[in-house]
C-alpha cells in the first residue's frame, strides 16, 4: 500500500502545480455551466494528469472521477478523484480549492490525499498508519466533548 500512497502524493503534487499555473493565468475556459456550478477545462486537464500518473503505476486499477465518471468498475482497486474541488471558487479567483484522491479496495478506503495548492498543504491518511499534514503525523488534541470542538460545514446551491 505504501507505493500506492506515494503515487497518490505524487499525483496530487502534479495536479497542484498544474492548477496553480492555470490559476495564476487568471482564466480557464468553461467546459460546462450549471448556474452555480461549472466544469472548467482545468478540471478535465487535471483529472487526466492524475489518471496518467496513477495508470503509469497501476494500469489495471479502476476510477470513479468527478469529470469522466467510472472506468474499469470491476477492478479490485478503485481510485476516487476530484481533481479540483472548489471549481466555482477557482473560476472566480477565490484561492480556496483543493485536489482530492482516495484509493479503495472493495468498500474499504485504504488511503486518502487532499492537496491545497494555495497553502501548499497536503493532508493524507492511510488505514492502520495514521493521518499526516505535509508528512508530519497529526496528533489527536484530546477533545472528548462536542462543546470543545470546532466544527465547520458548507452548503450546496442545490435544494
Amino acid at each position: 500500500m505504501k507505493s500506492a500512497y506515494e503515487v497518490a502524493l505524487r499525483a496530487a503534487q502534479n495536479a497542484s502545480q498544474h492548477i496553480m499555473t492555470r490559476f495564476s493565468e487568471g482564466s480557464s475556459k468553461i467546459a460546462e455551466d450549471y448556474g452555480h456550478d461549472v466544469k472548467l477545462e482545468v478540471d478535465v486537464e487535471t483529472e487526466e494528469l492524475i489518471k496518467r500518473t496513477i495508470k503509469a503505476a497501476f494500469g489495471s486499477h479502476g476510477f470513479i472521477c468527478e469529470e469522466s465518471g467510472t472506468e474499469n468498475p470491476d477492478s479490485e482497486y478503485t481510485w476516487v478523484v476530484d481533481p479540483l474541488d472548489g471549481t466555482v471558487n477557482f473560476s472566480r479567483g477565490i484561492p480556496h480549492f483543493c485536489t482530492s484522491i482516495a484509493l479503495k479496495k472493495g468498500g474499504e478506503y485504504l488511503l486518502g490525499v487532499v492537496r491545497d495548492p494555495v497553502r501548499e498543504e497536503t493532508f493524507s491518511a492511510m488505514t492502520g498508519v495514521g493521518s499526516f499534514l505535509n508528512g508530519t503525523p497529526i496528533k489527536k488534541r484530546g477533545i472528548d466533548r462536542l462543546g470543545q470542538a470546532i466544527v465547520g460545514g458548507g452548503s450546496s446551491y442545490r435544494g
